[in-house]
């Protein structure tokens, strides 16, 4: 095929942008980052969730506590009415003053419990406020980050309808000076995916094959405005 350098080089950007737009863009990075945002979200509201429950366990165990405190009382009360109405009986006496004090220490663990629980409780609050107040600014970074990633989604979809409007004037130009290349670029495109790639070194950047040094001396040394292919793939081949 006989085409000018100049014309070669416009089917190799041809060929480079056919190629970019058959290739999913790549992810955009302001869509993980808002992804990471959320996950944050998720993560902070799963953990004001459990510190409510957290704390809702803890008071059912303070009320319990509280509730067998009251008991405990009533106990110590009653063995202490059972000592004013039997002042000169030893063994009785021995016995309420053994069960106040077996009472008394039960009285103690569970004041010693419900103060611990208190303190637990208040660092489950404490660390529900810190959710909670996080959790109002990551609201914040996630409104900037969803208006970025729609910005960058914007600017994506116009980049390929950019992309689109340079395949068709490419296509145009080459259609109307070498229809005969573009016909057989298209039928290369179809069979193995690139109709058209770079000479670069001793690589055929279509199938990415190194070929033989004499293959290399011909290709180099073959007329500027001859079009060759490469023997591996059958790809246009522009020396660049």
């Amino acid at each position: 095929m006989k085409m000018t350098a100049s014309e070669q080089h416009l089917l190799l950007e041809l060929a480079d942008l056919e190629l970019a737009a058959r290739i999913d863009p790549a992810e955009l990075p302001e869509r993980a980052a808002l992804e990471n945002l959320r996950a944050q979200s998720t993560e902070l509201r799963d953990g004001a969730a459990a510190s409510s429950m957290s704390v809702q366990d803890i008071q059912r165990r303070i009320h319990t506590i509280d509730e067998d405190l009251k008991k405990l009382s009533k106990r110590q009360q009653a063995d202490a009415d059972e000592l004013a109405r039997h002042p000169e009986d030893p063994g009785l006496r021995r016995e309420l003053h053994r069960d106040l004090e077996q009472t008394q220490r039960r009285i103690d663990n569970k004041l010693a419990e419900k103060d611990e629980l208190l303190k637990r409780c208040d660092a489950q609050r404490l660390n529900a406020q810190h959710n909670g107040a996080h959790h109002s600014e990551l609201d914040d970074k996630i409104a900037a980050a969803t208006r970025a990633l729609e910005a960058a989604q914007r600017a994506q979809e116009e980049h390929a309808e950019q992309r689109l409007q340079q395949i068709n004037a490419l296509r145009s130009t080459l259609s109307n000076t070498h229809p005969d290349v573009l016909a057989a670029y298209d039928q290369q495109r179809e069979d193995t995916g690139i109709g058209a790639a770079r000479l670069q070194g001793r690589s055929c950047h279509g199938c990415n094959l190194i070929l033989p040094p004499a293959t290399i001396s011909a290709l180099r040394h073959a007329p500027a405005d001859e079009l060759p292919t490469c023997p591996e793939c059958g790809t246009y081949l522009v020396r660049t």
